[in-house]
């Protein structure tokens, strides 16, 4: 599986198949990145792949310096669920 990263999507993918995508927009003059969704394909449910490439996007996040706004109802939880990354969140 390999992952890809756009202006508004970290998608990841199984060959052709496109398994989990984050949609997200930038503000602050793009030093906090707002995530929008996350999806996973009904087929790769059940697998931990949310979790996964919410990891990956976190990992970006951290490795530029910025900040997070979880707007998507599943990084929110993610957040709440793991307070090591309290520091990447921006303030509302």
């Amino acid at each position: 599986m390999n992952y890809i990263w756009n202006n508004d999507t970290l998608s990841l993918h199984d060959g052709d198949t496109l398994v989990a995508e984050i949609g997200f927009s930038t503000i602050d003059d793009g030093n906090t990145y707002v995530v929008e969704r996350t999806w996973v394909s009904d087929a790769y449910r059940g697998q931990g792949i949310a979790g996964k490439i919410t990891t990956t996007f976190i990992t970006r996040v951290q490795e530029e310096g910025k900040k997070l706004l979880p707007l998507c109802t599943y990084t929110n939880k993610f957040m709440q669920k793991h307070p090591e990354y309290a520091d990447l969140l921006a303030k509302k």
